[in-house]
């Protein structure tokens, strides 16, 4: 594979289909990482020689963020935060408990899975928070495809559920909020916003996102840690750690995991770096 310097190339998807490598999308990811333009030119110059035929979004992924991570601790944390979140999957019960954390640790009391009865009929909501006599309804859709977006078939479906529970006066909610790990559709965004839903992603809406969210939380997800491989990331979750603050509040949890003491050393140390700016 030779490397190309116009950026005229394909890329290797996760499912193996080849497709035209967008300069465009790929500064745009970046741009949300929240790096300037100068320092977006300057990783694209040094990623130029690396860029070829062929080469996969995980390995361009890899590379961009460990590029981003020399410029700004903060920027590659925001960079790989919806990739961290798919290490939730694949299902979304995960997710929905995830949501639920994010929300205890910036206070709310919380609730998942609970069944309620609508005008017409019983609906599971996902996560309820209740903080200083305010109460939000979420509905959480985790997609194991980062390049999924959510469109209006999900937001109007989404929103029938939540016009139902309103129309019944036991259901006391100031909010309803349709969570994701992907994106929306810029209809479904429209017209959320026009029926009272807060659509709410990994970089959306602004002082709302996820991420913002996880920043007011103090909370990284623990798939941010570089060093702990998928089985264990999945081991941890499945016990409740979905947090590198959860991690080092309960480090016993390492000795579970079947790696060796140097592992685990780099698995905390990296943990107790990923901390330390919050």
């Amino acid at each position: 594979m030779k490397p190309v310097g116009n950026y005229s190339f394909k890329i290797r998807k996760g499912s193996g289909e080849l497709q035209d490598f967008s300069k465009l999308k790929f500064i745009n990811s970046l741009k949300k990482s929240g790096l300037d333009q100068k320092k977006i030119d300057l990783i694209l110059e040094k990623l130029g020689p690396r860029l070829k035929e062929g080469l996969s979004t995980k390995r361009l992924y890899r590379l961009a963020h460990s590029l981003i991570k020399k410029n700004s601790y903060t920027a590659a944390s925001r960079y790989a935060f919806p990739r961290t979140l798919s290490s939730l999957g694949p299902d979304g019960f995960n997710f929905e408990k995830f949501v639920a954390g994010l929300m205890g640790k910036l206070g709310y009391e919380v609730k998942v899975g609970v069944v309620l009865k609508g005008k017409c009929v019983s609906h599971e909501v996902d996560v309820i928070a209740s903080k200083n006599g305010k109460t939000i309804y979420m509905e959480c859709k985790f997609r194991n495809n980062l390049a999924f977006k959510d469109d209006i078939k999900t937001a109007l479906y989404v929103n029938a559920r939540k016009m139902d529970l309103q129309q019944n006066t036991e259901n006391k909610f100031d909010e309803f909020w349709l969570v994701t790990n992907a994106k929306f559709t810029l209809d479904a965004l429209t017209y959320s916003e026009c029926a009272g839903l807060k659509a709410v992603s990994p970089y959306d809406p602004e002082g709302y996102s996820l991420y913002d969210l996880m920043v007011k939380a103090k909370a990284h997800p623990i798939g941010i840690i570089n060093s702990l491989k998928p089985r264990d990331q999945s081991y941890l979750i499945n016990r409740g750690i979905f947090f590198v603050k959860d991690l080092l509040s309960s480090p016993n949890a390492i000795d579970k995991l079947s790696i060796s003491k140097k592992q685990a050393d780099e698995i905390l140390k990296e943990a107790r770096a990923l901390c330390s700016p919050f």
